[in-house]
């Protein structure tokens, strides 16, 4: 991930800015780390540069979790789909309803 997406990324619980912590740094790329919420202090993993905000990130980057416990500190599964609970669910549910594109979403 870059930096710069800071700039436009927010919290999906409370819509705040999100604060970077970079764990592994390659060439001005953030290949893991956390960002947490200024306002709400959830926590989203960014794992292999991409930045993770489904419930249960944790549960699977497990690979994650043991590398960096000391950054995450307290938080738990638990805390993480009680944060994030919906988001997966309302997609799932849509592209299973959905499998595909509708004609109006198809290119002209």
């Amino acid at each position: 991930m870059r930096r710069k997406l800071l700039d436009i990324l927010l919290c999906p619980a409370c819509l705040s800015p999100l604060e970077l912590s970079a764990l592994l740094e390659k060439s001005n790329q953030i290949e893991d780390g956390l960002l947490k919420c200024s306002q709400c202090a959830a926590q989203y993993p960014i794992v292999e540069g991409i930045p993770r905000f489904v419930p249960n990130a944790l549960s699977l980057h497990p690979q994650f979790v043991k590398k960096y416990p000391q950054a995450l500190g307290n938080v738990t599964e638990g805390d993480f789909k009680k944060i994030h609970g919906s988001t997966q669910e309302r997609f799932s549910y849509e592209w299973m309803r959905y499998p595909g594109s509708l004609p109006e979403d198809r290119p002209v």
